[in-house]
Order: C-alpha cells, then structure tokens, then sequence
C-alpha cells in the first residue's frame, strides 16, 4: 500500500509577526523591528546579526523571538547546527508562544538530520506547553514521526489526541493521517470514515489525498468502479506526487 505523505515546504515559511507595542520599545524590541525590515529587503546576513544580537540580550520578551526568527534563517540557508542551537534556545525560554514554535521546528530539523528519539522529545516538549495552536499541531508532528518509522500504535494515539483538541486546522491533517494509521492496521472501516470526514468537508489540502485512500481501500474490497472513480478524482485534484500515484493506480485497474 502506498503511504502518502504531507510535504512541506519550509522555505515558504514566514517569520512571526513582531507584536504590536502600545509603550516604548525597549532596545530588544526595536532591533526585532529593524531585522525584520531588513529580512524584508533582502539583507538577510545583516538581520541574521540582529536576531542573534537580541537572542543573547538576555531580554526575557524579544530573545526568544530573536532566537526563532534567527533559527528559521539559518535553516534556510542550510547552517543547521546554529538553527539547532537557536531554536534550543527558543524551546528552553520558557516564552509563552516561542517554546512551543521552536519545539516544533526543532523537532522537524532532528527529524530530517535522523535523530529521532531527539524529535520526539522536542514535539513533546511542545505539545506540554498546551498552547492552544501550536501544541495541536505538535500532536500531528509527533504521529507524523511515529507513523514515518511505521509505530502505527503511538501514530494512532498522537492522532486521536490532536482530534481531541478540536482545533479547526489541525484536525483534517489528523484526519488523514489517522485513517492511514486505521488502513495500515487493517482497519479498513475506521480509515473509510476517517476519509469520508475529510471528503465531506470543504475542499481542503487533504481532499485529493482522501480520494486516492479511498480507491485503495475500495480496491482492497474488490470494488473495482468505485475505486477508479476515487482515483480519477485525486488525479484531477492533486498535487503532482497525488497525481502520479492515482495514475500509476488506474492504469493497474484497467
């Protein structure tokens, strides 16, 4: 069974807006705003000094932010040993938004260098802020690991907690991502209702992905006609990778 899976783009990622300020700006604030203008412009090594130099301020309120904003640069740019550190630093701030954010980039930078178990302690660090965005998310990260390194049991668990939350964005990629877990566990009546919540849904990111896991398990069940017409419309809807899947899938049915 193929298992498709959500990629993301992490060089569209956009740096936090810099909060409004009804007082004074104090010296960390005002670099913040400085930085990001130059981000804005271009003159990215000029802002990676700025975030760094608010990150070691020791300013409780605009060094966390200094450290994500700069974390997100170097990792652009492929300098991942200083965007570990700076999201560290951003992780064990202790700020209300930040530790969350940069548990959860922390998280997918181990992941991709191979460290695993160092992921996963950092999406959980995540998910025990409780912020009511970024812990959800931090949920369907930690499943996406578990499910990656096929621990369909731990995958399926982080899933029905991000559900459980309720928060409107997360919950269709928990979706998805649960009714693949219910599939490959042979469950093929838990992912068919996954999937159908998806497709009655409004159109969404997921949407071409639940008619391709559809028409696998419609062709798992020997229902020939339904499973085309399921993979005919994730060909029509979906991305390129979708698109290829559902294809190379029609052309074995017929």
């Amino acid at each position: 069974m193929a298992l498709w899976k959500r990629r993301s783009d992490r060089q569209k990622e956009q740096l936090p807006k810099v909060p409004r300020y009804d007082v004074e700006l104090g010296p960390g604030d005002a670099m913040l705003w400085l930085a990001a203008g130059q981000v804005d412009a271009g003159q990215v090594a000029s802002a990676e000094d700025n975030f760094r130099q608010v990150m070691e301020s020791g300013d409780a309120a605009a060094g966390p932010i200094g450290a994500f904003n700069l974390g997100i640069l170097l990792e652009r740019r492929g300098e991942l040993t200083g965007a570990e550190d700076a999201y560290r630093r951003g992780l064990e701030s202790g700020h209300p938004d930040v530790t969350a954010m940069c548990g959860i980039n922390l998280g997918l930078l181990l992941k991709r260098r191979g460290d695993i178990q160092g992921a996963e302690e950092c999406l959980q660090a995540a998910i025990e802020t409780g912020h009511a965005n970024h812990a959800p998310r931090a949920m369907v990260e930690l499943g996406a690991v578990a499910l990656e390194n096929s621990r369909l049991e731990a995958a399926e668990s982080a899933f029905r907690d991000a559900l459980a939350t309720g928060h409107p964005d997360e919950a269709h990629r928990a979706t998805f991502h649960l009714g693949r877990v219910l599939v490959g566990r042979g469950d093929l009546d838990g992912g068919q209702e996954c999937h159908q919540r998806i497709l009655d849904a409004e159109p969404n990111e997921f949407t071409a992905g639940a008619h391709y896991s559809m028409g696998e398990i419609q062709a798992m069940r020997g229902e020939t006609t339904a499973a085309l017409q399921s993979y005919i419309a994730a060909e029509k809807l979906g991305d390129e990778q979708i698109k290829n899947l559902a294809h190379e899938a029609i052309r074995q049915l017929r």
